[in-house]
């Protein structure tokens, strides 16, 4: 059986009770030492396994705070506002016409998300003269979790130096 110095048990303990006091708690320990804020992420994906994957990818960087996550289309909006996230990643199934309109709206107020769009497929147009003018950034369902935080990090660049 391993013996452990009374500082280590006690370093165990704090961490378990961070634990125990939910996400936000060992994320704040891990960024203690850290002048910077995380950047706060919302995912808002209509299926629960591509939620909870990059979920944890998300959850278990310790630049960034998974704040919420959007299970459906009509909710996009209100969990976007009641967080305040820097960057949301957000699948091109929960768009259509008018929440494209409503996500443009809200992106061109100050402090809004910088929004990444995950799409099943290559975009055969350009951002910028699409309905996802919104968007900073896309990837595809299926890309690396290295490629999926890079993306997170230099879209939030702009908040995130």
């Amino acid at each position: 059986m391993p013996s452990f110095r009374s500082s280590q048990k006690a370093h165990a303990s704090d961490l378990e009770a961070q634990w125990h006091a939910g996400p936000s708690s060992m994320h704040d320990a891990r960024l203690s030492n850290k002048e910077e804020q995380p950047i706060r992420v919302v995912i808002a994906m209509s299926a629960q396994l591509d939620r909870m994957a990059w979920g944890i990818i998300v959850s278990n960087q310790p630049d960034m705070q998974l704040t919420a996550q959007a299970a459906s289309r009509s909710e996009v909006l209100s969990v976007l506002k009641a967080n305040s996230p820097g960057v949301t990643l957000i699948d091109e199934a929960m768009l259509d016409a008018r929440r494209c309109r409503h996500l443009h709206e809200y992106s061109t107020q100050p402090r809004s998300s910088r929004f990444i769009l995950v799409a099943p497929h290559e975009l055969d147009y350009s951002l910028e003269q699409s309905r996802y003018a919104f968007t900073h950034a896309y990837l595809l369902k299926g890309v690396s979790a290295t490629d999926l935080l890079n993306t997170i990090r230099e879209t939030a660049g702009a908040r995130h130096p």
